[in-house]
């Protein structure tokens, strides 16, 4: 309010649910030491009666997979892939994994910025990382989007690193040559078969 700032608020969508909560404090956390133009600023993080609330920068915009949708020539999306390269590895060189990489989390602002969105599954690659941020090798639950996900994403078995958010942003790049994901099927269990 002392700037007279507009800003986001991103609430957990279920108070009642923990593990809600604990990936909203996860995607705060790792956002909070991913300082890049591609990634949207985080400036506080506080509770409203024991939930956490994220307080970021407000981004005009609209998500990439609607701007797939309405079609534009295949130079300007290889451009936003470009940036989406740039952040995933700056991401990498921090020890960070993003395991969900989709056109749904990329935010296309009105003045043509890219932002990676929904940091809230990733995980980090070293060892001492903060205990309160999951490591990659803890990791033993399918995660993602099955229409996007990598074989290890699906196995759940810890060899989950970099390599995994570099075929994830192969399965994005053939969705803008394809206009269609890898792996898209009319069931779940058959697109993680696929996978």
């Amino acid at each position: 309010r002392s700037l007279d700032r507009e800003v986001a608020v991103k609430p957990v969508l279920d108070s009642s649910r923990t593990a809600d909560a604990q990936a909203l404090l996860r995607e705060a956390w790792i956002t909070g030491q991913l300082q890049h133009p591609n990634v949207i600023p985080v400036h506080t993080m506080y509770l409203d009666d024991g939930a956490p609330l994220l307080v970021m920068k407000r981004v005009e915009g609209h998500a990439w997979s609607e701007v797939l949708r309405r079609g534009r020539p295949l130079e300007a999306e290889l451009r936003t892939f470009t940036q989406l390269c740039h952040v995933v590895h700056f991401a990498h060189t921090r020890g960070f994994v993003h395991l969900d990489l989709k056109p749904a989390n990329v935010m296309i602002g009105s003045f043509g910025e890219v932002y990676l969105l929904d940091w809230g599954v990733a995980a980090s690659t070293r060892d001492d990382a903060p205990p309160y941020i999951p490591r990659v090798r803890d990791l033993r639950f399918v995660i993602g989007t099955p229409a996007y996900m990598a074989p290890e994403l699906v196995a759940a078995e810890g060899a989950i690193d970099a390599r995994t958010d570099v075929y994830l942003m192969g399965a994005v790049l053939y969705e803008l040559l394809a206009g269609r994901p890898p792996h898209l099927a009319k069931t779940m269990v058959a697109s993680l078969a696929s996978a």
